[in-house]
């Protein structure tokens, strides 16, 4: 649950990102990563634990559509997938097996709000996170949001920090207990749809 957690806040961050990013006023909004178009690109994701002395390093590739969802990739060291969708989450694991491991009234609940991000409404978030921004010279930005009381995401992620520019650079994911997972994103880019048809086998082509 609490890397599910990670991804499902990961996706809302990256999105309001990108809006942000392209707002005209310090203040995040503005243009919206479009129900036409998707985000792509690569990550690198260093999971830092208490007990040991270097952080488990994993690398692979990401797609997220309004229209579709996540697709959240895993190539090294070991091949995975997880597939978010407004049914729920899925996993294939590095023999292609695909298992069900989220659905219900409070994945739905999560998945509404997904929905806000995606269609730019970044205000969405207010309500279970304390959020503070800074706009920095060159157009670069930076975010806190710590989960409020009562949130349930504050049991898996005590705070997320993320900056970036034109697109989201960098989020750390604080845990409860003091172990953090710092993912770097790279090689972005949005495009129209429809999909590629490696991500349109999980996610569908979307629509124009």
């Amino acid at each position: 649950m609490r890397n599910l957690a990670c991804l499902l806040l990961l996706m809302l961050i990256v999105v309001a990102g990108v809006n942000a990013a392209h707002a005209e006023s310090p203040q995040p909004g503005g243009p919206r990563l479009g129900a036409d178009q998707y985000l792509q690109g690569d990550f690198v994701m260093e999971r830092h634990l208490a007990g040991f002395e270097k952080p488990l390093t994993s690398r692979g590739h990401f797609v997220v559509a309004p229209a579709s969802g996540l697709l959240w990739q895993t190539q090294e060291p070991f091949a995975g997938t997880t597939i978010l969708t407004p049914s729920g989450i899925d996993r294939l694991d590095a023999g292609g097996a695909r298992s069900h491991v989220a659905s219900g009234d409070q994945f739905a609940a999560i998945a509404r709000l997904i929905a806000d991000m995606l269609a730019g409404d970044i205000a969405a978030l207010k309500d279970g996170f304390a959020i503070s921004t800074r706009q920095q010279e060159g157009g670069r930005w930076s975010a806190v949001l710590t989960p409020a009381s009562g949130n349930p995401v504050a049991a898996a992620v005590s705070q997320l920090e993320a900056e970036g520019g034109q697109f989201v650079s960098q989020v750390k994911v604080g845990r409860p207990g003091g172990d953090f997972d710092l993912i770097a994103l790279e090689n972005q880019s949005v495009a129209a749809l429809p999909l590629p048809d490696e991500a349109a086998q999980f996610l569908g082509k979307g629509s124009n």
